[in-house]
């Protein structure tokens, strides 16, 4: 049940990143350019990430496939830590668009953390085996409904908390 359930999640986490991405790729690749600087490789880049979330979603959908698309997962997760890092060392305020413009984000300890919990999930399910039978009435399209919701909560209380903290009385 859990490796379903991490499954599901990192799937629709997956999918929601790369796609919201792409809905707002001009604050994504404003993002981008913040990190890298401007030029081509930053435009080429911030359309190649998303793109790359949205296949490491569908990859895994693949049980054969499995070891490859969690190694490519890490990959990307180690990225995102490293420029993470760095701009925290910088001290450089900036939107991390984890999910283009959906949920108000910024790189910081929040983010190393979700990182972090991203990773651990990753490898358990490179590392674990199937506990469900991927269709039917307990399996994955359940679990990514309540992927879908646990993501929706999480976006709820990111744009409650970004709203608590600029708001101005009039």
């Amino acid at each position: 049940m859990i490796y379903t359930l991490v499954h599901s999640f990192l799937i629709v986490t997956w999918l929601l990143s790369g796609g919201l991405k792409l809905v707002s790729m001009k604050s994504f690749t404003s993002t981008v350019e913040v990190i890298m600087g401007k030029g081509r490789w930053a435009s080429s880049l911030a359309f190649a990430l998303p793109i790359g979330e949205i296949v490491l979603s569908v990859g895994l959908w693949f049980e054969y496939i499995k070891v490859i698309v969690c190694t490519g997962s890490l990959i990307f997760l180690c990225i995102f830590m490293a420029v993470n890092i760095r701009s925290m060392l910088l001290k450089q305020e900036v939107a991390c668009n984890c999910f283009g413009l959906a949920v108000p984000d910024r790189f910081g300890w929040g983010a190393v953390i979700k990182l972090l919990l991203l990773i651990g999930m990753t490898v358990y399910l490179m590392t674990g085996t199937r506990d469900l039978p991927l269709w039917g009435a307990t399996g994955l399209p359940l679990y990514l409904l309540l992927s879908t919701g646990l993501f929706l909560v999480y976006a709820l209380v990111m744009a409650y908390l970004d709203f608590r903290k600029n708001w101005q009385p009039v």
